[in-house]
């Protein structure tokens, strides 16, 4: 999934993969984020994340994320501590 709505610099592409890298330190999925320069259209940075306590529905629709610097969704609901 591409957010374009959280950042005024970057945009992120957020997916769960499966791991083929034969990466001890990952587990069999694992959910990669790209930061992606708005401009430039370049990835600037990769982040690899095992996928412990990660729920994969969050990530279908981008009207899960909240930004404050750009105030997407700023105002929604809070649930579960997740800031």
């Amino acid at each position: 999934m591409l957010y374009t709505q959280l950042s005024h610099q970057f945009d992120l592409n957020v997916e769960i993969r499966v791991n083929r890298t034969g990466n001890p330190d990952l587990d069999s999925t694992y959910l990669r984020i790209q930061i992606i320069n708005k401009v430039s259209k370049s990835v600037v940075q990769t982040i690899r994340k095992p996928r412990h306590w990660i729920f994969p529905d969050l990530y279908k629709d981008s009207n899960n994320s909240r930004s404050y610097s750009t105030n997407f969704n700023s105002g929604k609901t809070v649930v579960d501590d997740d800031f």
